[in-house]
């Protein structure tokens, strides 16, 4: 390291990242002392420590408070980011004194199949003997959670080229769609060869306007001189989407093939067998660029490849 910045790292306290923190989030030197549970004078104090370190102030004071300057916003941002990196170290420390060989924060999108996501965390604590903190939410929340160091990894779709500036991603595997529906519907549309505009008067369940499942869907009953359907529930919750179909003999959905697979093993919701000629979006694992990924992510991805493709073969299965 440059003697410089090895001076400039070593005046530098945990306190004085937790004291800047606080004044920002609060606006106002005293109640951020408050917050802390330290005098204003000792926070006043910390404060021009720091701004002593930087050669410059952190904070100037106007009608709305106390807010950052530009120096103080990088500070922040420097900040933030190493307390979140304590927070995992300490969580490490926690899973290695606990017999664990590391501690994983992941991010998981709905679009997986929920059967193939408990087997890989099965995997990974019982075989690899890592503990996991498990998020869940779209890609875009994963992706802020991953820039915010709140978690490791992400695995799901990528997002447009501009969202991945700082990340890098690899390809775990493809998806294919698949159209659900109420077992009576299935069986009452299985009499005959099952085509789009048989659908066009079910109450569907779609995903949101802007996702490119819906998107998709929608030019493949343009392409068929029909009117994409109006879903009378948008959402992408696999959960809802089964319980929706489950109790009612009208109802359509468009998910992955491997997620239809999860429904129709638990025997509330059946494939239609109506074939879509054309591939989802294919699901990567996501994370912050770095000279090696992390061991508990190469053990994520292999044991999600690997269970995924004994679960097709076995689905496959007559």
């Amino acid at each position: 390291m440059d003697p410089s910045a090895l001076n400039f790292v070593r005046r530098l306290k945990i306190r004085h990242f937790s004291v800047l923190i606080a004044i920002a989030e609060h606006g106002s030197v005293t109640r951020a002392a408050d917050a802390l549970g330290i005098s204003q004078s000792a926070l006043t104090q910390t404060l021009a420590e720091v701004e002593n370190i930087f050669g410059s102030p952190l904070f100037s004071r106007t009608s709305r408070g106390v807010v950052p300057t530009e120096l103080g916003n990088m500070a922040l941002a420097r900040s933030r980011r190493f307390l979140q990196d304590v927070e995992f170290w300490e969580r490490e420390v926690q899973a290695m004194s606990s017999g664990y060989r590391t501690h994983l924060n992941l991010g998981v999108v709905p679009h997986l199949s929920s059967a193939l996501l408990a087997r890989t965390v099965r995997t990974l604590v019982q075989q690899v003997n890592l503990s996991l903190t498990l998020h869940r939410g779209n890609t875009r929340q994963l992706l802020k959670l991953l820039r915010e160091r709140k978690v490791d990894c992400v695995v799901g779709r990528l997002p447009p080229d501009d969202d991945l500036v700082g990340l890098s991603h690899r390809l775990l595997y493809e998806q294919r769609p698949a159209l659900v529906a109420h077992p009576a519907l299935a069986a009452r549309l299985g009499k005959r060869d099952v085509q789009l505009k048989d659908l066009s008067s079910a109450r569907w369940l779609l995903p949101l306007p802007d996702t490119p499942t819906r998107q998709r869907l929608n030019d493949e009953f343009r392409k068929h001189k029909l009117v994409p359907p109006a879903p009378i529930i948008e959402t992408e919750s696999s959960e809802v989407i089964e319980e929706m179909i489950a109790s009612d003999d009208g109802m359509v959905s468009i998910v992955p093939e491997d997620v239809a697979n999860d429904f129709r093993g638990r025997g509330r919701v059946a494939t239609l067998d109506l074939r879509l000629q054309w591939m989802l979006p294919a699901i990567h694992i996501i994370s912050e660029a770095r000279d090696q990924p992390l061991p508990a992510e190469e053990h994520l991805a292999a044991s999600l490849v690997r269970l995924r493709n004994e679960m097709n073969a076995a689905a496959a299965q007559p």
